[in-house]
This record gives C-alpha cells, sequence and structure tokens, in this order.
C-alpha cells in the first residue's frame, strides 16, 4: 500500500470537523449579529440613550419627488420635537427655523427648484394625535390652509 497522504476514513473525518466548525461559527455569528446588529451592519446605529434620537441625520437633506411627501418627512421628523417640548395646548406648532436650529430637519427647499427656501410650520393636534405641516415655497407652491402668522410668530 502506499503510505503517501490520508485514507478515505481520514478525509471524510477531516470533512466532519470542518463542517462542524463551520457550523458552529455560523451560529455564533448569528446570535452576535442578533445581539450586537450595529457591529456587522452597514446602517449605523443609533443611540436611542441620547435626549433626541430622532435628530438630524448626517446627510442633511430630505429627498423627495414630492410637496405631499416632503410634508409628510418634516412632520415625522418633528414628532420628537414635540415629545420634548410639548405644552398643555390642544393644537400646537412650531416653525421650520426652531426645527432647523434644534436639528430636527435640514433647511427645506422647493421640490422644483432647490435653489428656493421653503418657509412653514408644523402644527399638532393633541386630541386626534395628527401632525400636519404647512409649506410655502417662494411663489412656487404653498399648502392649501397655510396662516402666515404662524410662520412669523416663534415658539
Amino acid at each position: 500500500m502506499n503510505e503517501k497522504g490520508f485514507g478515505q476514513v481520514d478525509v471524510i473525518a477531516f470533512i466532519f470537523v470542518l463542517l462542524l466548525s463551520i457550523t458552529i461559527v455560523s451560529v455564533l455569528y448569528h446570535q452576535l449579529e442578533t445581539e450586537h446588529p450595529s457591529i456587522s451592519s452597514d446602517i449605523p446605529a443609533i443611540d436611542y440613550t441620547a435626549e433626541d434620537p430622532e435628530k438630524l441625520e448626517e446627510s442633511g437633506t430630505i429627498e423627495t419627488s414630492t410637496y405631499q411627501e416632503l410634508e409628510d418627512k418634516i412632520a415625522e421628523k418633528s414628532i420628537p420635537y414635540f415629545k420634548v417640548n410639548s405644552t398643555t395646548n390642544d393644537i400646537e406648532f412650531v416653525t421650520l427655523p426652531t426645527l432647523i436650529q434644534n436639528e430636527y430637519i435640514p433647511t427645506i427647499y422647493s421640490v422644483e427648484d432647490s435653489n428656493v427656501d421653503c418657509l412653514g410650520y408644523v402644527e399638532y393636534d393633541k386630541l386626534n394625535e395628527n401632525y400636519t405641516t404647512y409649506l410655502r415655497c417662494g411663489t412656487i407652491y404653498e399648502t392649501k390652509g397655510y396662516d402666515v402668522t404662524k410662520e412669523v410668530s416663534g415658539n
């Protein structure tokens, strides 16, 4: 017999040990992924221990294709502001400059022309748990029901 190399039993034992090792590593990796998703993920982890975890993301823009979509995203990003700054009023509002200054949203530009800044406010109806954004983007766009007195009165 040729004594050079592995026998059939040795090869089968090696494959078994290799598969067992791969299985153990896979289980441990899955467990680590489940417990600490930010370790192996490309998505940045959000620090939920921070006072305002939903503040402005690093990108600094809100990408949308319609004004309705833009209004909805601004309303969504204003929710943490109202959670921290809510009063006893049934209907409250916050201006876009206040949200920008407190880093809840970036500067808002017109969907049609990125050189046109938008002004406005978000209205919060506590009774119905409803957040509504009102925008005015130069002469290009204005949300129906927009009240200019809320735009200029600060919070």
